[in-house]
Formats: structure tokens, C-alpha cells, sequence
């Protein structure tokens, strides 16, 4: 709920709490976490869910009763800088079920882009904004020998304030043909499928779900070297890192993979295997239920 809905929602809880007592109450957002730990504190137990990275607020922080943290350095940033005792912050990584294309969707893609059946084909999944380091990516795309770019393609998929400035930037570099702009964007699915890999370029990420997505569709992923996103991705293993910031690099690594297709290939089946094993939705949702048996005053 919206800042500006504060009253509405306290009214909804306290309507909402004379029906029944929870025995924990979850929240994922800051915000609401304050609110509950404000107006309801002693109620049940509450836990809060910090997903990323934050250096700010400080004061208006509230870690709940017991705060969870999606990776570790979002829960060492919890301790160092909010001061959450050790003891109660745990980590819980985030899931994501498998992305499993639709078949005539897939065929549909295919179809539209069959020009592209020689070309490597990345995809970039995220909100066009500067945190995700899209014009980095393309002034490495600059930085490329036309004779090897002209067999590149990388699809954006996402909206976002930069996106006028991203497509001038792409133009100014006279290479309109290695990107193509989806828009808001729902077939993931199907785009990972056609894709050989994911490209992530971010300049900071709390436990990238994309990387997440990607590795359940056995793609490997081409990503900055930053805290949350080294955690997921394994150099050489299941992905490639590179210094975030910095084209040359990132131009190298991608000319390194449009050469070597088996090593590609190797570590998007490696990263589906690391998926399986840490990552599913099954998993995530027993860690969850049983820190709530664990943690509730009542039985759930």
C-alpha cells in the first residue's frame, strides 16, 4: 500500500485483526514493516523480508522481531550498517519457478526473428533505469569489431525512464542492428529459449531474479562482478562476471562466448543443475514454512 493510504490501511488491519489473532505476521516491504512494528507491535511475530542492498533511512528502520535476508551480504548489510543483532537475521534465498516456454509462443518468436538463426543471440531482462548498467553494455557493443557484432543480437526486454536515452545512445553508435527493444515484456519464457544466454550489466542488485530465471531455463549468465548477483553467478561455472562499469571487459566476454558455444552450452547446464538444488520454488517455500513453525507462538 501507498505512503499516502497510511490511515486506510491501519483501519484494514485493525478491521482484519478482530476476526483473528495471526500467529506471524510477514512483511517484504520496509515500510509496512515499520507500520506493523508502530501501531500493532506485540501482536504476533513479526518478521521482515529485506530483498536488497540499502544505505539509507537508518533511523526509520524496524527488523521486525526477526528479520530474513534473500542473500548473505543483505544480511551482513543488516548487521553492520542497521544494526540487527547477529542472532536474529537469517537467510533465506529467493526462488523462482521453472520458465518453461510455451511451445507456439516459442514458434511464434522464432518466426518473427528467424532472421537471427545465425546470430548469438543475449537476452536482457530488467527495468530500463541506470541501476542495471544498460548504457555500459552498449558502449561495449561499440567497442566490438563490426565484423563480429554483426552476428550479435541482444533483446532488451523492460521499460523504464531511460529508455528514450538507451535507444539514442544505441543510435549515436550507429549500431541499431546488435539490439532490439521488446518493451514491457511477458513471454520470458519463450525469450530465454531462444536466447543462448542472459546479459546483466547492473551496477548494484539485492538477489537478481532474473539470474534465478535464467538458470531454470539452463542459460548461463553474463554479469557484473557485485555483491548478491557473484553469489548466484559462478565465473566460468555457470556464468561470467566482469567488473561492473567498465565496456572493455564486457565486450571481451562476450566476444569470448560467441566463440566458444560448447562452453556456453556447459555452463547453462550447470547453472539449471545449481537451480534445481538451491533455488526452486519448492525449496524456498519449505525454508519458509519451516521458519514459521519455528518462530510461532501458536501451531501452523
Amino acid at each position: 500500500n501507498s505512503k499516502r493510504h497510511t490511515l486506510r490501511t491501519i483501519r484494514l488491519f485493525q478491521k482484519l485483526f478482530t476476526t483473528f489473532t495471526p500467529d506471524v505476521i510477514h512483511s517484504h516491504h520496509r515500510y509496512m514493516t515499520f507500520l506493523m512494528a508502530s501501531v500493532f507491535k506485540n501482536r504476533s511475530t513479526l518478521i521482515h523480508t529485506e530483498h536488497v542492498l540499502r544505505k539509507d533511512k537508518r533511523l526509520f528502520f524496524r527488523p521486525g522481531d526477526l528479520s530474513i535476508a534473500v542473500h548473505e551480504s543483505v544480511r551482513k548489510n543488516l548487521i553492520d550498517f542497521f544494526k540487527v543483532p547477529e542472532k536474529k537475521v537469517v537467510t533465506i534465498p529467493n526462488a523462482v519457478p521453472p520458465m518453461i516456454p510455451d511451445p507456439e509462443t516459442l514458434k511464434a518468436l522464432e518466426q518473427q526473428f528467424k532472421s537471427l538463426n545465425n546470430h548469438f543471440r543475449l537476452a536482457c531482462v530488467g527495468r530500463l533505469e541506470e541501476q542495471k548498467g544498460h548504457q555500459y553494455m552498449i558502449d561495449a557493443v561499440g567497442l566490438m569489431p563490426e565484423k563480429i557484432r554483426t552476428k550479435l543480437m541482444i533483446f532488451l526486454a523492460g521499460d523504464g525512464s531511460l529508455e528514450s536515452k538507451l535507444k539514442n545512445r544505441v543510435k549515436s553508435a550507429g549500431i541499431e542492428d546488435c539490439f532490439t527493444f521488446l518493451g514491457h515484456y511477458s513471454h520470458v519464457p519463450e525469450l530465454l529459449s531462444f536466447c543462448h544466454a542472459m546479459v546483466l550489466p547492473s551496477l548494484w542488485e539485492g538477489l537478481p531474479l532474473s539470474v534465478l530465471e535464467s538458470f531454470s531455463a539452463a542459460r548461463m549468465v553474463l554479469a557484473t562482478n557485485i555483491p548478491g548477483t557473484s553469489e548466484l553467478v559462478i565465473n566460468q561455472e555457470t556464468g561470467a562476471l566482469v567488473p561492473p562499469c567498465d565496456p572493455p571487459s564486457l565486450a571481451g566476454a562476450i566476444q569470448y562466448l560467441m566463440n566458444h558455444p560448447d562452453e556456453v552450452e556447459r555452463m547453462g547446464r550447470r547453472a539449471m543443475e545449481i537451480w534445481e538444488k538451491s533455488y526452486s520454488l519448492d525449496r524456498m517455500v519449505d525454508q519458509y514454512f519451516s521458519y514459521y513453525r519455528s518462530q510461532s507462538t501458536g501451531r501452523l
